[in-house]
């Protein structure tokens, strides 16, 4: 079991069963005073959220980090732009409703009755 303790912020990067996670806002406590984590994984959805109790974890619960970037495995302008998009692309899948245009063609927005199907 685990005995070491960390105080996570609501937003703070961790590592816990051997995967990154965000730390999620809580009020959960335990009776003895510790605190429940909830964790929400580093390219998860809002259904993936899990709550767990970091002391009966068996590796502890510790503050993520990632190794620099080395300057010698650069790419190429393509692979920065494919990066970019990427990027743009994950965080407008999670800020809220997709903002999907529905109505595609003239029927789409005329009232049923108008429509000759």
């Amino acid at each position: 079991m685990n005995t070491a303790t960390h105080d996570f912020n609501p937003g703070n990067l961790v590592r816990a069963r051997n995967r990154e996670w965000v730390v999620q806002a809580s009020d959960n406590w335990q009776n003895d005073g510790s605190r429940l984590l909830r964790l929400r994984p580093l390219g998860g959805a809002e259904e993936d959220i899990i709550t767990l109790i970091p002391e009966l974890e068996f590796a502890p619960v510790e503050p993520a980090t990632f190794a620099w970037p080395n300057p010698d495995q650069a790419g190429n302008h393509a692979a920065a732009l494919l990066l970019r998009d990427a990027l743009r692309l994950k965080l407008r899948a999670g800020g809220g409703a997709p903002s999907v245009r529905l109505a595609t063609s003239p029927w789409s927005r005329a009232p049923t009755s108008w429509c000759p199907c």
